[in-house]
């Protein structure tokens, strides 16, 4: 188990190679929130702010009151 945060992080890593939002702009950036979340929860903050970053960019279900609320 203590390779699981690592392998999350791979995995995330992935799925932000082969969905990004250039590629789809509707459901990408709902994608993107919830790697960002896999990012924190593996401890990898540096990376989720990467991702936070690049969605408060474009149009994205991620606003201000959510980051708050959650």
């Amino acid at each position: 188990m203590a390779d699981a945060p690592a392998q999350a992080v791979r995995d995330a890593r992935r799925a932000l190679e082969l969905l990004p939002i250039s590629r789809d702009a509707v459901d990408a950036p709902r994608w993107h929130v919830q790697i960002a979340t896999a990012f924190l929860l593996a401890g990898d903050d540096d990376a989720a702010f990467q991702v936070l970053d690049m969605l408060a960019a474009v149009p994205a279900p991620l606003t201000a009151a959510s980051l708050r609320l959650n």
